[in-house]
């Protein structure tokens, strides 16, 4: 079952903020995650195998990034407020890298790769009524040596 599929029960069932909340970019498709000021595309890439699963996103960034370079990415609040709900929109959100590092809080991160790899970037916005932070973005960021 897809993240988003999950996101859409737990919603109906009470359990979630509603689904628009629960994957802004993923519901409208419309790219709103950037790194170094180029905007994410659609994945037309389907995973290969469940290993490939862990790693998938519905987006995906066309620049390839270089270990120790310093990536600037960014969330266009502008983008984001479509879907998320105005309460989600005065938090800044969290971003996992996918590196195993400690998650950065802001429209605009910045995050440096000490590995090469493909990884995960998840964005996470916080829902005051249930306490929890939930994905709304997902991009995959390639990263190769130096």
């Amino acid at each position: 079952m897809s993240r988003l599929a999950a996101a859409a029960i737990l919603a109906i069932a009470g359990l979630l903020v509603p689904v628009a909340s629960a994957a802004a970019c993923v519901l409208d498709s419309v790219p709103s995650m950037s790194l170094n000021g180029v905007l994410a595309v659609t994945n037309k890439r389907a995973p290969a195998n469940n290993a490939a699963l862990k790693i998938w996103a519905p987006f995906v960034f066309t620049r390839k990034a270089v270990t120790g370079e310093v990536m600037n990415f960014a969330e266009s609040k502008r983008e984001v407020a479509k879907s998320l709900t105005r309460q989600a929109m005065q938090r800044a959100p969290r971003w996992w890298f996918g590196d195993s590092t400690r998650p950065a809080f802001g429209w605009h991160v910045r995050h440096i790769y000490r590995r090469p790899g493909t990884y995960r970037v998840t964005v996470q916005a916080y829902d005051r009524g249930t306490k929890r932070w939930y994905p709304f973005d997902d991009a995959v960021v390639t990263v190769s040596k130096r």
